[in-house]
């Protein structure tokens, strides 16, 4: 039936989510069956992988297999939350077929086959580009490695030394989620927003923007961003006496503000943005946009004088000189690096460019690799190496005395 299914594109078998055990020398089944035959690609992702780790955790410690057609994405995360627990996974296999062709969904689909023994330590799955695999060899080898999901087992073995669990130094952008309001541009010498609104603010907190698309295509900055605030903690209020046109601005659109619904602004005082802190205010920066699926580093000097920021769709790494800048440059863009990441990234996910896998490469191992190693170099280190919080808690964007 397994033949048939990976070779012969049949509905009837892919409506059915399959598993096997043998208990006492009998086989036993687990089935289930769905409408239309691919609807488990459609469900909501946490339910299908919370019942895929369940079959998971039926089938540990004995001998069975698992078969089900899923998004590639849920498939890695089941097979990481087997190996993970030393489920004994004899041997896995994931199929690709074209799901927007024969089914009309549009996601990276697979077969996923997984087979189980008592003692089985595999800890490794062999990725097909088709269904018609067997015979072949596979595209690629994904696994687990040191407590990662590497894409590619070869590849990240190759540059593994080139890996640390405690660097931090790349961080995600501004995430404000009211761009009608935090968002603006320039017509003539006044700030507009994207509500049309000409806002009469002061200068000293408005800021060159840069966002995802932008890194992509190497634009400078169009756009800006109104930063009211330094750290995520620091006390809105006191704008009421230090920057007042700013304060009325944000109290005149406060009913759009106060809509915004992620929990990352409960407990923390009105108006806040989240992910700023000392770091955004550097003069100089490398930036990766976090959305487009290319390992491509961008330079970003500052703008009319003024440090440059980046919203939550972007990564990136502080420096306070154009030669640090340069030199993480130089760093980001070597053999070693443009290895290293790709071995780690699976490029079909929905954001495969993470702040923890940009932190996951040792910056300094890596200049030391190509001969790069120099002040500037050892200073980025020095960063890449600190807690990841560093400058959580950088100066206030306010006077003293205007604290409250």
């Amino acid at each position: 039936m397994l033949k048939a299914w990976r070779c012969g594109y049949r509905t009837d078998l892919l409506t059915w989510w399959t598993v096997f055990r043998k208990t006492d020398g009998q086989l036993e089944g687990s089935y289930m069956k769905s409408r239309p035959a691919i609807d488990p690609l459609q469900r909501e992702a946490g339910k299908f992988e919370y019942m895929l780790r369940k079959n998971i955790e039926w089938l540990r410690g004995g001998a069975g297999m698992l078969a089900v057609p899923c998004k590639t994405a849920v498939a890695r995360k089941a097979l990481r939350f087997a190996w993970e627990r030393s489920s004994g996974v004899e041997s896995a296999a994931i199929y690709r077929f074209g799901a927007a062709r024969h089914f009309g969904v549009s996601v990276d689909a697979c077969a996923l086959i997984v087979r189980f023994v008592p003692d089985g330590r595999s800890k490794e799955c062999r990725d097909y580009e088709s269904l018609a695999g067997d015979g072949f060899p596979p595209a690629r080898v994904f696994g687990l490695r040191d407590g990662r999901l590497a894409a590619d087992v070869p590849l990240y073995e190759k540059r593994r030394v080139f890996s640390t669990a405690d660097a931090g130094g790349w961080r995600s952008g501004i995430k404000h989620d009211c761009s009608s309001v935090f968002e603006l541009h320039k017509e003539g010498d006044r700030y507009v927003n994207g509500l049309g609104e000409a806002a009469d603010l002061e200068d000293d907190l408005v800021f060159p923007l840069l966002k995802s698309s932008d890194l992509a295509c190497c634009k400078k900055p169009h756009r800006y961003l109104l930063v009211p605030q330094r750290t995520i903690a620091e006390n809105l209020k006191c704008l009421e006496s230090y920057a007042p046109k700013v304060w009325t601005y944000l109290m005149t659109h406060s009913s759009l503000i106060d809509k915004r619904a992620s929990s990352v602004y409960r407990g923390r005082p009105r108006f806040s943005i989240f992910g700023v802190g000392a770091y955004c205010f550097a003069p100089w920066k490398v930036g990766i946009s976090g959305f487009y699926k290319k390992l491509e580093f961008v330079k970003v000097p500052p703008f009319e004088n003024r440090p440059v920021m980046l919203d939550d769709t972007c990564y990136f790494f502080a420096c306070q000189s154009e030669g640090e800048c340069d030199a993480l440059h130089d760093i980001v863009s070597s053999t070693p690096a443009r290895e290293y990441w790709p071995s780690l990234i699976s490029w079909d996910s929905k954001r495969p460019i993470t702040a923890a896998l940009l932190n996951s490469l040792d910056l300094y191992a890596v200049a030391r690799a190509i001969g790069r190693d120099c002040e500037a170099v050892r200073a980025l280190a020095g960063r890449n190496c600190a807690p990841r919080r560093m400058g959580a808690q950088g100066p206030s964007l306010f006077p003293k005395e205007a604290a409250v």
